[in-house]
């Protein structure tokens, strides 16, 4: 029964992950991109999803981890998310968010060393075709924007962050026994205090100042996505807890792939033939996973019969 509950509670949760990263990905794109602030903006966002767990259910939020691990977390979050967030000033965000789908084969890679176990046949092809396409689509997307170099690195720096949080993560939640609500309270709230570090660091505060006194609606933008952004972490965590890393991963990476059409559809650029062949090596890697995925889930329920 318990596999059953599982497989029918999936589809909700990947909705809520694609809605949710979707409107903040869109916000970013429109708005928050323009104010050139990735540590002010990771801090809004970091203080508004701790505010919404603290206040909405104080009484899920109680501590069971050890809070070095939830520092841990925390810091490797914080450190990905701003380089995230510092490579929009150089790079277009479909070029961001097909080299973030790196993250995947990240991913394995992490995971495979922490667990000092090889990885599947079907996660290393479907990582060498998801990287594959991202090389292909920011090939294709050079030739019409110039691509700053800075912004790559940047780029492939947060992908670093990015796998070794992503195992820390899957730890927290599968072998320690940190509940989705303890995870995210504790991982934004430790982290909005690293995040406040990098806003004076920057010397963000006099801009974020100006800025919202010149254009009052980017509160509401930043709020918008801070929401947005909280749907999408919830239902991304209850699919670590449940699924593991690399399952939640594929989910999160096919929805970039929507995220990059949604982004060349609502602020029109030129696609060509490069770009249809990358997002065909995404969607095979996509297919090559999730196929997997439903054999395996497939199997354990006949098992359990």
């Amino acid at each position: 029964m318990r596999v059953r509950y599982m497989r029918k509670d999936l589809p909700c949760l990947a909705l809520g992950l694609f809605l949710g990263f979707q409107t903040c990905a869109l916000i970013e794109e429109r708005f928050t991109k323009q104010i050139a602030m990735p540590a002010f903006t990771t801090l809004f966002e970091m203080v508004g999803l701790a505010l919404c767990l603290r206040l909405g259910a104080p009484g899920l939020v109680q501590r069971t981890a050890p809070i070095p691990s939830h520092l841990l977390v925390a810091g490797t979050l914080t450190i990905a998310q701003g380089l995230t967030g510092w490579s929009l000033l150089f790079i277009p965000l479909p070029t961001q968010l097909m080299i973030k789908s790196l993250k995947l084969p990240a991913v394995v890679l992490a995971h495979a060393i922490y667990k000092r176990n090889m990885p599947s046949t079907r996660d290393l092809l479907c990582s060498f075709l998801l990287a594959s396409g991202a090389f292909l689509f920011s090939l294709g997307h050079s030739s019409e924007d110039q691509t700053d170099i800075r912004g790559v690195a940047i780029v492939l720096g947060s992908l670093v962050f990015d796998a070794v949080h992503a195992v820390l993560q899957e730890d927290l939640l599968r072998k320690i026994g940190a509940s989705e609500a303890e995870s995210v309270f504790y991982t934004y709230s430790y982290g909005s205090v690293f995040a406040l570090i990098g806003v004076v660091v920057n010397r963000e505060v006099t801009r974020a100042s100006r800025v919202f006194y010149q254009q009052p609606g980017m509160i509401f933008a930043l709020t918008l996505r801070s929401a947005s952004m909280f749907l999408g972490i919830w239902s991304f965590t209850t699919i670590v807890k449940r699924f593991g890393i690399i399952n939640a991963t594929v989910v999160a990476t096919s929805r970039k792939v929507c995220t990059i059409l949604a982004s060349f559809l609502l602020f029109p650029k030129l696609l060509s033939s490069i770009h249809l062949i990358a997002i065909l090596c995404f969607v095979t890697g996509i297919y090559v996973k999730t196929s997997e995925s439903r054999h395996s889930m497939t199997k354990e329920e006949s098992d359990g019969v």
